[in-house]
């Protein structure tokens, strides 16, 4: 019986960090489905390619980062940085704050459609629900964080299956026949080629090293290197299975302009199925959403408590926590009105670059050194 108890509780400690970093990456990637069209979905019969590497990349960063979290004690971003990125941190930290406004500048806007097509709300009516459920959630700091984001994270794994399901539902002919005329035709030939295709999954796992940071506070928990390792490699495979249920969803619709050029394709595909059924993604994917928000001010809070602290300065309370949310919320409104789609596929790649040479090559080049092959 205790051997029962003390699997499960490493099974729960070495997947929490994979359930965070995921009910970050799911608002802004997989409840609107814009991401996965962007990186994989567009590809057609190729785009499973992009998910493998995405899934493989991942588990290596998450790897590398989660045992220097946990050697080295390096909870939040910046301690993490400072361990291996030398100058290269600064560039960092402006980057991080651009994408942070970013991501939640897709968030607004993925809220306030969703909310005023599901629910008839106006526009602004989901922008504001998200800063103000934002801001609360914020105030009470990261226990109550980690909470709401591995429940809503298991809530979402079971929503997902189900609107996956009923997206495919009926139309498995045409996911077939997409891969057995292996059809790309959504894209310019000759753009689907395997190494194209790792590419472009090496880009998504760019621009989404920020959500990685935001799990680090939860490898507190891991005690030994084979725990951060474990936890690193399940994470990689922990959010690919939102992924591929998005990109068979897509794949059901298949080269559809109406489905694959969307601003929120899951929300076109599930007003195919059923008006009820639209209202329960409306909420749930209103639900990713603030996760997403949430989970991206943690670590920007975090990471200014972290050189509060290296200045013998108390943390943050938690109304200063909340003004912070609430500023970095409103920039975001005004980004929001640039659209879904021009924001996921002007900024996000730009901002890729910028954590590849700030983040990734500094961790899998100096980080690898101090993580497996310095001693302590």
């Amino acid at each position: 019986m205790n051997n029962k108890k003390g699997f499960f509780a490493t099974l729960a400690k070495c997947t929490s960090p994979g359930f965070v970093l995921m009910s970050v990456l799911i608002g802004g990637g997989f409840a609107t489905g814009r991401e996965i069209v962007q990186y994989g979905g567009q590809y057609g019969a190729r785009g499973w390619i992009v998910g493998l590497s995405i899934a493989l990349v991942f588990s290596i960063i998450c790897m590398v980062s989660f045992e220097i979290a946990r050697k080295y004690k390096a909870y939040d971003y910046r301690s993490h940085l400072k361990v291996y990125a030398g100058p290269l941190s600064i560039l960092y930290d402006i980057i991080y704050f651009v994408t942070s406004l970013l991501v939640m500048s897709v968030m607004a806007s993925a809220t306030g459609t969703i909310l005023e097509t599901t629910l008839n709300a106006p526009y602004y009516v989901g922008v504001v629900v998200i800063i103000i459920l934002s801001a609360i959630i914020n105030f009470f700091g990261k226990k109550l964080v980690e909470k709401f984001s591995v429940a809503g994270a298991l809530a979402l794994y079971i929503g997902y299956i189900a609107f996956a399901i009923m997206a495919i539902a009926g139309r498995t002919d045409n996911i077939a026949r997409v891969f057995a005329e292996t059809d790309v035709s959504y894209v310019q030939a000759g753009s689907t080629g395997a190494f194209a295709m790792i590419w472009v999954g090496i880009i998504y796992v760019g621009y989404n090293i920020q959500p990685i940071t935001t799990a680090f506070f939860t490898c507190e928990k891991l005690h030994t290197r084979k725990e951060a390792l474990l936890s690193g490699f399940l994470a990689g495979f922990i959010i690919l299975i939102p992924w591929v249920l998005t990109y068979l969803a897509l794949m059901a619709y298949y080269p559809s302009e109406s489905v694959l050029g969307a601003g929120v394709p899951w929300l076109i595909m599930m007003m195919d199925v059923n008006t009820v059924v639209v209202i329960i993604f409306g909420l749930i994917a209103g639900w990713t959403l603030i996760a997403t928000t949430v989970g991206v001010m943690n670590g920007l809070t975090d990471r200014i408590d972290k050189q509060l602290a290296e200045k013998n300065k108390p943390p943050m309370k938690g109304r200063t926590r909340v003004i912070i949310t609430l500023a970095y919320l409103i920039g975001a409104v005004v980004m929001s009105r640039f659209g879904i789609i021009d924001l996921v596929n002007k900024g996000y790649t730009a901002m890729s670059y910028g954590m590849i040479i700030s983040f990734a090559v500094p961790l899998l080049t100096v980080g690898v050194y101090k993580a497996f092959f310095k001693k302590d």
